[in-house]
């Protein structure tokens, strides 16, 4: 997490899983399986370092524990009330910004990193359906479709992304060299925790990649099938 001076649960919850869904998304992790990742995983993470911090530093534990159940209602009740989650026949305009509205329309990062994985998991691989839902409704729609839209490029590349979105922007190629690089870290370090035990039986030290020292994930974190290519949303 972000090491801020003064901290605000929820702001730090919502950047580490803003950044840990382009993670999530370049392993293919199914965006199904997201939730209990944040639930079980992400989150006690954060708890864990804000409660770590110097006592300068360290909020409330109270505060802490009340902030952490609010940022989680949303995915809880994903992931144990099916009636909550938004379904494709939502997509008329009015029951998606009212769904959206009582969720906080994007405008916290309660809302915003939930209303991107909502527009993100109904997307199914489709650009045009993810700005639907991620972008064309009426709260902090910039907010929630900046992060749809880094997940998604994440998961799929800029192969399902109309090129007139992308094709002008500033230092595209530059990006574009720095992702190539990043990849290559990646793969890397894939191949350096999947390196076989070594002789004797015992276990291979942790590889080291620039300083870092890097042990295998755990199974639930690495990467699953391909998912499959959907023809273009054309909002019927």
């Amino acid at each position: 997490p972000p090491c801020l001076s003064h901290h605000c649960f929820c702001g730090c919850a919502s950047a580490v899983v803003s950044a840990a869904g382009c993670a999530l998304a370049c392993e293919q992790v199914p965006v199904e399986e997201w939730p209990e990742i944040i639930v079980h995983d992400l989150v006690p993470r954060v708890e864990k370092y804000l409660l770590g911090r110097p006592p300068s530093r360290r909020p409330a534990v109270d505060e802490v524990s009340r902030e952490s159940q609010r940022f989680l209602q949303p995915w809880r009740s994903y992931m144990h009330d099916p009636r909550t989650r938004m379904t494709l026949r939502q997509i008329a305009d009015p029951e998606r910004d009212k769904r959206y509205e009582s969720l906080g329309a994007g405008w916290d990062g309660i809302s915003a990193v939930f209303i991107a994985f909502e527009a993100l998991r109904l997307a199914q691989g489709s650009w045009e359906r993810l700005v639907h839902f991620g972008g064309a409704h009426g709260g902090d729609s910039d907010s929630t479709l900046a992060i749809a839209g880094a997940w998604f490029g994440a998961a799929y590349g800029l192969g399902r992304t109309p090129p007139s979105q992308w094709r002008a922007v500033e230092k595209l190629q530059e990006m574009c060299q720095m992702a190539e690089a990043l990849e290559q870290i990646r793969s890397d370090l894939q191949r350096a925790v999947a390196a076989p035990p070594a002789s004797g039986g015992k276990a291979a030290p942790a590889a080291e990649v620039g300083g870092v020292a890097y042990r295998k994930p755990d199974a639930s974190y690495m990467p699953s099938a391909e998912p499959p290519r959907v023809a273009p949303y054309r909002g019927q």
